[in-house]
């Protein structure tokens, strides 16, 4: 809802939005709820199965894709989180871009890159910043240090502290997602083999 800059999960520690935006939940999207019906009948037309399965088999060719882009020197390029496979997730997968010497890309110049591509995707933390903490490896000791010694932060100041990276780059598919998606966008991917 915006209330919060910054939080620890395994810490329990947190830094509140500035100014009035502390006191803010976030405002419904009430325009929207009209839509809803529209979506509920496309998806009783289309049928849950059909759609579970389309995205499955999307997700499968994704994986494949970013798990075989390797740089030169045998390293993978992409650090997929979570299931490796297409059997224990959904359609949404996370990771970051490693070059050939293993330094993580940063996320926000891949999300620019992909913007400039009309590419769409998300990063950062993703309204959750538990996972985060246990995809970089950070421990309670670590953010319980970073939130007693600072007054307020950002993950640019908590990366630099740590000397580690926070956030991920995040693809989400569903069923109006194709094969000339993915396609498109492991060749956008392959710009960063070195």
């Amino acid at each position: 809802g915006g209330t919060v800059k910054m939080v620890g999960i395994s810490s329990d520690a947190f830094f509140l939005a500035e100014n009035y935006e502390r006191f803010e939940d976030g405002t419904l999207n009430y325009a929207g709820i009209p839509a809803l019906q529209y979506g509920f009948d496309l998806l009783e037309k289309v049928g849950m199965p059909v759609i579970q399965q389309r995205v499955s088999i999307l997700t499968h060719w994704l994986l494949q894709c970013m798990n075989g882009l390797r740089h030169s020197n045998g390293k993978s390029l992409v650090q997929v989180f979570g299931p490796q496979n297409d059997t224990d997730r959904g359609g949404t997968v996370i990771f970051n871009l490693f070059t050939a010497e293993g330094q993580p890309i940063p996320y926000f110049q891949v999300e620019q890159a992909a913007n400039r591509e009309k590419i769409s995707l998300r990063t950062g933390c993703f309204c959750n910043p538990g996972i985060d903490e246990i995809n970089h490896a950070i421990g309670k000791q670590e953010l319980q240090l970073y939130f007693t010694t600072h007054a307020h932060g950002n993950f640019s100041d908590m990366n630099e502290a740590f000397g580690k990276m926070r956030g991920a780059i995040r693809v989400s598919l569903g069923w109006i997602s194709n094969f000339a998606d993915i396609y498109r966008f492991c060749k956008f991917l392959e710009q960063y083999l070195q």
